[in-house]
This record gives C-alpha cells, sequence and structure tokens, in this order.
C-alpha cells in the first residue's frame, strides 16, 4: 500500500484576490455641440461612434478640428494680452510723470484707463484660462471616445492597482499625444500607437484594409503546462481582421535598443544578442487565433512581430516570409540591408502590400460579425482579464 504521506505533492497556485477599481468617472466633450456625456453612452458603432445628444461622429479627426481652431484663437489671444500688457506699461509710466502727478483730473482719467485695462487684462486671462480648459478635455475626449479604449477598457488612470496616470494633451500647434508612461503601461501605450497607426489605413478608403476589424487585447483560453496550475491566457496585443486575411501583432516596445531582423526571420538580434522569444510568443497567438477562428484558413493567419521606440533598425526583408514579418512601428531612419534600392517600410506598409496580393475570403457583413464576436467573447472591456492574468503569472514565479 502506498504511503500518501511520501507522494509527492505539487505546487498549488492560489487563486489572486485581485481588489476593485472605483467606478471609472470620466466626461467626454463632443467637438462640436459641447455636451457632455459618459463613454457608456456614446452612439453608433465601431468606425462611426455618435454624440448622444447631436450625432456627431466622434473622429480623431473631428477632435482635432476643433482642437486647431482653439489653438488659433489662442494665438489672436495671446496678441491682445501682449497689446493690453503694453498698453498697461504705458499709462503707468504716465501715471508717475509729473504731469499726472501735479493735475488730479488728469491722474484720475489715468487711475480709470488703467483699472479699464486690468479688467480686460482679466478678461482676456479667463478666456486664454478656458481654451486651454477646453484643449485638455477635447484631448481626453478624443482617448475615451476613441476605437482603442471602447475596444479594450484601458482607462488613464488608476489608483489601486498599480497606480499611475496618463494625461493626454495638445500641444500650441494643435498635435495630440498620450505620454509613454512607464513599466507596463509604457507597453501599453505603445500597443496603443500602433492601433492608431493601423486605424488612420482602416478609415482611408484608398487602403486595401479599409474597414478593417482591429481587434486590441484579446485573451485566448490556454491550457496550463501543470497539474494544480489555474488556466492561463495568451494575451494578444492586436488582430487585424480583414476580408483577405488575419495579421496577429505582437509589440515590442524597446527603447534604445538596436534591432536586427534578416529572413527568414527565426530570430532576431537585440543589441547584438540573437533572441527568439518574441517570435515564438507571436507565433504561439497566430496558431491559438487560428483554433479559435477556423474562418481564416490557416495560410491566411499571418505573424508580425512590431518593435517601437528602437535606437536602430535593420532588416533585409520589408515584406512577409512565410506569413512571417518582423517590422517597426515607424520608419524614421532605420536602414535596409542586403536589399539594394529598397527603403526599411513601417509594419502597416507590409500588411498593405499583402493584402493587395489576396483574394477576399468573407465579404464585409461577415467580418464585422466576426469582429464583434470576437470582442465580445475575448475582449477584455472591465480589464479584468488583464489584472487576473498579471497576477496568475506573478503567483507562479
Amino acid at each position: 500500500m502506498t504511503n500518501k504521506a511520501s507522494r509527492t505533492v505539487r505546487k498549488q497556485i492560489p487563486e489572486p484576490v485581485i481588489p476593485e477599481e472605483p467606478p471609472l468617472d470620466v466626461r467626454c466633450l463632443c467637438p462640436k455641440c459641447s455636451n457632455l456625456f459618459s463613454p457608456e453612452e456614446i452612439g453608433g458603432a465601431y468606425l462611426n461612434r455618435l454624440c448622444p445628444s447631436c450625432g456627431t461622429a466622434l473622429s480623431e479627426t473631428a477632435y482635432d478640428e476643433r482642437a486647431r481652431a482653439i489653438c488659433e484663437s489662442l494665438n489672436g489671444i495671446e496678441e491682445k494680452l501682449s497689446s493690453e500688457k503694453a498698453e498697461a506699461e504705458k499709462w503707468k509710466k504716465r501715471c508717475h510723470g509729473k504731469l499726472y502727478a501735479w493735475i488730479p483730473i488728469l491722474k484720475r482719467y489715468a487711475d480709470r484707463k488703467l483699472r479699464a485695462i486690468e479688467e480686460t487684462l482679466g478678461d482676456i486671462r479667463a478666456d486664454k484660462l478656458d481654451s486651454w480648459r477646453d484643449l485638455g478635455a477635447l484631448a481626453l475626449s478624443r482617448y475615451y471616445t476613441g476605437e482603442w479604449y471602447l475596444r479594450t477598457g484601458f482607462p488613464l488612470e488608476r489608483t489601486v492597482i498599480d497606480p499611475f496616470k496618463l494625461v493626454p494633451e495638445y500641444s500650441a500647434a494643435g498635435a495630440w499625444r498620450l505620454p509613454a508612461g512607464y513599466g507596463d503601461v509604457a507597453g501599453m501605450t505603445a500597443e496603443f500607437e500602433v492601433f492608431q497607426k493601423v486605424l488612420e489605413k482602416v478609415r482611408d478608403v484608398s487602403s486595401p484594409f479599409y474597414q478593417a476589424q482591429l481587434l486590441p487585447n484579446l485573451y485566448f483560453p490556454r491550457e496550463p503546462s501543470n497539474r494544480g496550475e489555474r488556466a492561463l491566457w495568451d494575451q494578444v496585443d492586436l488582430i487585424v481582421a480583414t476580408r483577405q486575411a488575419a495579421f496577429v501583432l505582437e509589440v515590442k516596445s524597446r527603447k534604445g535598443v538596436s534591432v536586427t531582423a534578416f529572413k527568414p526571420f527565426e530570430a532576431v538580434g537585440i543589441n547584438g544578442t540573437k533572441e527568439t522569444a518574441a517570435l515564438t510568443q507571436n507565433s504561439r497567438h497566430a496558431v491559438a487565433f487560428a483554433d479559435i477562428c477556423p474562418k481564416y484558413p490557416f495560410e491566411s493567419v499571418y505573424e508580425q512581430l512590431v518593435f517601437t521606440r528602437l535606437d536602430s533598425f535593420e532588416t533585409d526583408e520589408a515584406g512577409f516570409v512565410d506569413n512571417v514579418n518582423v517590422s517597426v512601428a515607424e520608419c524614421g531612419n532605420y536602414s535596409m540591408t542586403h536589399a539594394s534600392g529598397c527603403d526599411v517600410r513601417s509594419f502597416v506598409d507590409a500588411i498593405e502590400t499583402e493584402c493587395e496580393k489576396l483574394p477576399p475570403i468573407m465579404d464585409q457583413q461577415q467580418l464585422d460579425r466576426l469582429g464583434e464576436a470576437l470582442v465580445t467573447t475575448y475582449g477584455d472591456l472591465n480589464q479584468k482579464r488583464g489584472r487576473l492574468h498579471v497576477q496568475r503569472i506573478k503567483n507562479m514565479r
């Protein structure tokens, strides 16, 4: 009889307890009617989000146009402010002059003039403050009404779990930006940047993946490797689902790093050291997607490893090799080696070029239904899967 006490007992991985974040309290500003609303009240559908009050399309373009108009008005406000300040200085000097000091009626007139100028300056400063507040509200609203947030639920602030805060902003020239952040947040903002670059093409009627379904931050179930472990997921950064094919993207933020990627893309060089982990991870995600979504034949599922924020990037192939490509989010000053006459292309260019070669395997309605079903089933709009996934991984270490 076997002694139970002598049996090897596998380590039981405890189910993590995830504290709750307070409910999101965000009010979005319509770029046209200026009414306020919560993200949950947004009307319309994917690629056509609408203001619940006036029905205006809540696109990045609409917010940017309103922001640029405010920036132009701010230039006029600054000119008025400078002019009134100069006028105030002029009358202050007159008040201290002998003539105004000796003649009471002139002194009273100068005092009234100065008070009027100070009131005008106060009004101008208030207008300036209101304009900057509007810019801040527009910058925040641009994020929370965008497709990324509405398909990921990723907030710009957390106060309980790994607290952080990101503040989007418009520059004085009307350019919108989201800070990169640090640690895990930097990874999220890198994925956001990649998403936005694809979104520009998805909205472009001339692009081969016009109206593609962008599926960010999906969680596919994965069997645990050992008994006693809780089930895990494969967290997929982004899937670009087109009528022709599906592109499974793995995004890596590597600030200040040099990367080399030569065909057949079996490894990448990270500061001169060969690594395969990112490519293996990308491949596993592509296989998981192919299993979950048989509407795409396996040969129509592509693996795309995207690096961002690099110091340098070199490759000898801009396109896909055996359905695999390694590229960058932005071309910058990166170089193409061993391929004379070629320029390095971003990952978006690689996807566009591949899409142009492929015949459609489904129509737009089928693609739209598929996209909504995948987001509903495997998305993480309440952010619970992501927090649980991270905590489980920590417990296993």
